[in-house]
């Protein structure tokens, strides 16, 4: 039986490479034991490695050495080493593109022991949030939706667009490639029933806030992602609705457990709710990375 720990990992890790595998001109390698996970695009926020998991199944504990600066040279353009010289491997393009490291730990000292390979390699410690779960039986709902606000889930390719104009809008001006990656998702997120499924909440005609359901497990494990708030629309419990109105579409979809990473300043919101924390998530970036 997995603990929080491992469900919440591979929840994370299902998440982050789930459009990835599937969707033409972006692509899932593996990298001596960590997962390279390339969108295509100009963006850390979808050009991922995830350390010693491969992101649909039993995660690794101890990726190769060489994982690191294999993925350093496919994100810049260079031919691939042998670690990433797999039959059929289309080239990387020849630009230098950002990406960042996941990492998970259950604690700071499991942490603290990936930190020598990480260094080595020049790469620091840009975020670090706290894995937390909840058993849906124990969670009670309590953040009333506010007045004017609705939230529907993505089921067209405008409700799509709606989404992603929330998610760009994290970036000053906003972000033009966390657009074309959900356009260039069209084909795999509105296919059918997926267990990646999005949610925009609206005031009036206007999205104002986003979040993600990621189903794993079997179904069992209702991961919340991407939750995300326009800045004018902040402190008006438009997250906390969106936060819970997940927690519902996850019961309804069969889910036993949710769980979540939570920055410092939203450890304090989700412990309120429910969660307790079950361990550590660590996204690592070379030189100068510029984070979401």
């Amino acid at each position: 039986m997995k603990t929080f720990f491992q469900a919440a990992r591979e929840n994370l890790f299902g998440h982050v490479s789930f459009v990835q595998r599937r969707t033409p001109g972006m692509l899932i390698r593996d990298v001596g034991g960590a997962l390279l996970v390339d969108a295509g695009l100009a963006s850390d926020t979808f050009n991922k490695v995830l350390w010693g998991c491969d992101g649909n199944g039993p995660c690794a504990a101890d990726p190769d050495d060489g994982a690191l600066l294999a993925a350093k040279d496919w994100f810049a353009g260079k031919r691939p080493r042998n670690l990433l010289t797999l039959p059929g491997t289309p080239m990387p393009p020849a630009t230098d593109r950002p990406f960042t490291v996941w990492a998970a730990a259950e604690d700071e000292r499991a942490l603290r022991r990936l930190q020598p390979a990480f260094e080595r390699e020049g790469f620091r410690i840009a975020e670090k949030e706290t894995g937390m779960a909840l058993p849906l039986d124990r969670w009670t709902p309590s953040a009333p939706v506010p007045e004017g606000l609705r939230i529907e889930p993505v089921g067209n390719a405008s409700g799509l667009a709606a989404f992603a104009e929330v998610m760009a809008a994290n970036w000053t001006p906003p972000d033009e490639a966390v657009k074309r990656f959900y356009k260039l998702a069209e084909s795999v997120l509105l296919r059918g029933i997926v267990p990646m499924r999005l949610f925009v909440a609206f005031a009036g005609d206007v999205p104002v806030a986003s979040g993600e359901l990621f189903l794993s497990g079997g179904g069992n494990i209702a991961g919340l992602h991407m939750i995300s708030t326009r800045e004018a629309f902040r402190r008006r419990g438009v997250g906390g609705a969106v936060t819970e109105a997940l927690l519902r579409a996850g019961q309804a979809a069969g889910a036993s457990l949710a769980v979540l990473q939570a920055s410092e300043e939203g450890e304090p919101v989700y412990r309120r709710i429910g969660f307790e924390p079950c361990g550590l998530f660590a996204e690592y970036a070379a030189g100068e990375e510029i984070l979401f």
